[in-house]
């Protein structure tokens, strides 16, 4: 069976009316589900931080 690859774009005007929270739900579920996110407006240096927080905490070793 041939796959394809999704590719999610989100815009900034989406991203401007989350909460970072939001922001970082959003962007963490759409990999979980093997998506690949594109952000138009990148995030806060805070909200990145956060961002790799959740998901280190998020990662099981055996993958």
């Amino acid at each position: 069976m041939i796959q394809g690859v999704q590719i999610d774009l989100i815009s900034a005007e989406r991203l401007e009316r989350l909460t970072a929270m939001e922001k970082i739900r959003l962007i963490l579920d759409d990999v979980m589900e093997g998506n690949i996110v594109v952000l138009e407006k990148g995030l806060a240096p805070d909200e990145q931080s956060k961002l790799i927080e959740i998901t280190m905490r998020e990662i099981t070793p055996d993958g």
